[in-house]
């Protein structure tokens, strides 16, 4: 017994070591290397405390910019957990980064696992070649004119919003407008992208389904572990999103592709594009999946802060919001007679 106590803690001495070795080689790399640098604090090297952190990532690295850009820096190395992190300050270096020498400063530094959850690989989580891959298949997917195409579909899904708030105006009751507006991006995904009826003002299975991908303490844990510690999450085999979640949102891309395929029904969304695109062999199904749930995650949080947002600043700028109003009845006015012209 005493020789099984010792050796286990001679193991978890000597993995300690090990550890404690590895993150002090890692939280070194910058001043190895003679590069201007922020000091580092284990384990979350410059980030701020992701269980108590009310900044956003942006706005961290923002700071990180301007703390080089006081130095005098053209360029400063930061740590990400124990991932050493370059931060362009110089245009033109940033420039040379974006064009020539873009082949050296292509990745992005996000976790997924293709073998586990294979719709966590798209374009915002892949490097390298297989981003080069997807891009090469997606970017026509993504012109102005195909988005256009979808506008009609977005008019249709804001539809129920506007009921929502006039009844809400009527009443002159109060209303959480974030909540509002992420229904109605809920709307608008599910209608562009898995070709869904959601109409989350009224049935709310849907939007709490794509609230539970996205919210939640133990979802920004895991998600900050893998981007910590890829090689060790992708050794746990960790997915990057809530697998249950995610299933019943492939699940649903699936019933409605084999439904119009039965029904030989076709509609102008990125779901439809997708489908030609696999028709002819140019994508598999976990890769028109995992574009499907990019298309949501880019959408749905994003968009609905940034009306959050807007509408906030609208309501405490009287003057900015007569102005916006004025624009609006003006681009309409335009519109209507430019239509009865035409007609003419």
């Amino acid at each position: 017994m005493e020789t099984y106590v010792s050796y286990l803690i001679s193991v978890v001495v000597l993995a300690t070591t090990i550890l404690l070795f590895y993150m002090k080689r890692q939280l070194t790399y910058w001043k190895r290397r003679n590069v201007p640098y922020l000091e580092p604090s284990f384990p979350f090297g410059n980030l701020d405390n992701p269980i108590t952190n009310k900044k956003s990532t942006g706005i961290q690295f923002k700071e990180f910019y301007n703390e080089f850009k006081k130095m005098g820096a053209k360029c400063g190395g930061i740590y990400t957990y124990s991932t050493p992190i370059l931060v362009p300050v110089d245009a033109d270096l940033n420039k040379h980064m974006l064009v020539k020498d873009f082949q050296n400063f292509h990745a992005r530094g996000f976790y997924s696992n293709e073998k586990d959850q294979p719709v966590s690989v798209n374009l915002f989580t892949v490097d390298g070649e297989k981003w080069r891959t997807l891009r090469t298949k997606f970017t026509p997917t993504f012109t102005s004119a195909k988005m256009k195409v979808m506008f009609e579909l977005m008019l249709l899904a804001s539809k129920p919003m506007e009921v929502y708030l006039q009844e809400h105006a009527s009443k002159k009751t109060p209303l959480n407008i974030k909540d509002c507006v992420s229904r109605m991006t809920t709307d608008i995904i599910g209608s562009c992208a898995f070709g869904i009826d959601c109409n989350s003002f009224k049935d709310t299975t849907f939007y709490k389904l794509l609230r539970l991908i996205v919210d939640g303490s133990a979802v920004s844990l895991r998600i900050a572990f893998c981007n910590a510690v890829p090689k060790i999450a992708q050794m746990l085999r960790m997915p990057l999103l809530p697998i249950n979640e995610t299933n019943s949102v492939c699940r649903s891309i699936e019933e409605t592709i084999a439904y119009r395929n039965e029904k030989n029904l076709s509609r102008n969304d990125f779901l439809q594009m997708l489908m030609e695109m696999k028709s002819n062999d140019m994508v598999d199904m976990d890769e028109l999946k995992g574009q499907c749930v990019l298309f949501f995650l880019a959408g749905f949080e994003t968009s609905a802060t940034t009306m959050t947002f807007m509408f906030f600043e609208l309501a405490r700028n009287q003057d900015i919001q007569d102005k916006l109003r004025k624009e609006i009845n003006d681009v309409l006015l335009n519109s209507i007679i430019k239509f009865r012209t035409k007609l003419l």
